[in-house]
């Protein structure tokens, strides 16, 4: 009776270890509440205009191709 609780312990062990890990990679993979304030903070006004300025000059060359 003893080898059965024992067996039992030990499987209920290992399974929540095994949860406990996936749950560890999970969280670790996923960027943080601090990385997405970083981020939104990066995404300023003039990277905004960077971007658009970026844009119409790609688009104002395709122009001057096609011509």
């Amino acid at each position: 009776m003893s080898h059965y609780h024992f067996s039992t312990i030990v499987s209920v062990i290992i399974v929540l270890v095994i949860n406990l890990t996936c749950a560890l990679t999970l969280l670790s993979s996923s960027p943080s509440i601090k990385d997405k304030l970083l981020m939104k903070k990066n995404d300023t006004s003039l990277h905004t205009y960077q971007r658009a300025s970026a844009h119409v000059n790609k688009m104002r060359n395709i122009t001057a191709l096609a011509h």
